[in-house]
């Protein structure tokens, strides 16, 4: 399984879409079959979720910013400057300490971080996601996704 981390307002949802454009299925946390027993208000127990994740296979990509704890194969952390994820989550109502709890988990590298406890530092990769250009990133995780399973289908 292929996982795409990241905080909240880096673009994993438009990054995945982009992927689903080019022929990837990809699934939301919430989309995973079984997951909506694994959330409790806002809260997800990630135990639940990992067990329902299991068992869609190696080529399935997973999209959320908790996916990483998921049991991947593979990770692709997305990141964003600063200014950008601040002004998509005040966009959604964020609270201003949900906001900078948000920034400091990206400034500290927390998702790799929880990442390398879950994998080897060479299945874990960063993604950059610039403004007004999220094909680009989607182009980098599609071709590190056809070299690392050495074919050239989605």
């Amino acid at each position: 399984m292929i996982c795409i981390s990241g905080t909240p307002g880096v673009g994993k949802s438009t990054v995945s879409r982009e992927l689903r454009n080019m022929g990837y299925t990809v699934l939301g946390v919430h989309d995973i079959p079984g997951a909506g027993q694994c959330f409790e208000g806002e809260e997800a127990d990630v135990e639940c979720l990992a067990q329902h994740a299991g068992g869609l296979g190696e080529s399935a990509i997973i999209e959320g910013h908790y996916s990483h704890l998921l049991g991947c194969q593979y990770v692709f952390i997305l990141y964003r400057e600063e200014d950008r994820i601040r002004t998509s989550l005040e966009a959604r109502g964020y609270v201003a300490a949900k906001i900078e709890e948000n920034l400091e988990a990206q400034r500290c590298d927390e998702f790799f971080s929880e990442s390398l406890e879950q994998l080897p530092r060479g299945r874990i990769f960063r993604i950059r996601v610039i403004e007004g250009n999220p094909a680009a990133a989607a182009r980098e995780i599609d071709s590190t996704i056809k070299a690392l399973m050495g074919n050239g289908q989605p």
